[in-house]
């Protein structure tokens, strides 16, 4: 993935504003690569506002698969340069960035 790859599309942006509402304002919009079972992945969107974290499908309409309040981080692991773990109360995910600066920026 590259830096353009990140960006999302002006199209699937109005769909997560619409998902997530109009009246949250996202601060961080990122195309990610969620991984499922071992070594598949699965392309996604997400979504940070001052305190919540979403993450949508990045299809149109964008439909929102997980969502969390910063609050309920248990833990935020690092394995690779390009790679996040979040577990929070209600389960967990891994997702895949394009660089190490954007695993920063989130």
């Amino acid at each position: 993935m590259s830096e353009e790859a990140s960006q999302v599309p002006k199209e699937l942006l109005e769909s997560v504003r619409d998902a997530v509402g109009r009246k949250v304002k996202l601060s961080l919009r990122k195309r990610v690569k969620l991984e499922i079972k071992g070594d598949k992945m699965e392309n996604r969107v997400l979504a940070l506002a001052a305190h919540r974290a979403y993450l949508l499908t990045a299809r149109i309409p964008a439909k929102v698969e997980h969502n969390f309040n910063y609050l309920e981080i248990q833990g935020i692991v690092c394995n690779k340069p390009t790679q996040l773990f979040v577990e929070y109360e209600r389960g967990s995910f891994s997702v895949k960035l394009p660089s190490t600066e954007e695993v920063n920026e989130v």
